[in-house]
């Protein structure tokens, strides 16, 4: 199994095209990390998980980022079936050849 974060680049790489800046990047690994962890969740709970954690947030457009978490959540499940980790927390930083994710995770049962 190799590092979290690189399977979580691995994950949102359909997207990395639009992630021009360090904002739209830690955006998108932030849309990443809530696909992966509403993937650790059995499949008939998801769509309440994916809603219960946005509700009540300030987002530019919900519906864009619920449909485009549950597309990289089906991807999650296409790489990495037999990953169970949860991600904690993440941080993005730039590096000299680009962007450098870290990643805090716990094992799921």
């Amino acid at each position: 199994m190799g590092t979290l974060s690189e399977a979580l680049v691995m994950l949102v790489h359909p997207y990395l095209h639009e992630a021009t800046t360090l904002a739209s990047y830690t955006a998108l690994i932030g849309v990443g990390v809530l696909a992966w962890n509403v993937a650790s969740f059995p499949e008939d709970e998801r769509e309440e998980q994916l809603v219960e954690t946005i509700q009540g947030k300030a987002l530019p457009d919900p519906h864009v980022l619920c449909k485009m978490a549950r597309t990289l959540s089906r991807r999650k499940d296409e790489l990495f079936p037999n990953d169970r980790r949860m991600i904690l927390d993440y941080k993005v930083t730039r590096v000299p050849t680009g962007y450098h994710v870290t990643i805090v995770s716990a094992h799921s049962e």
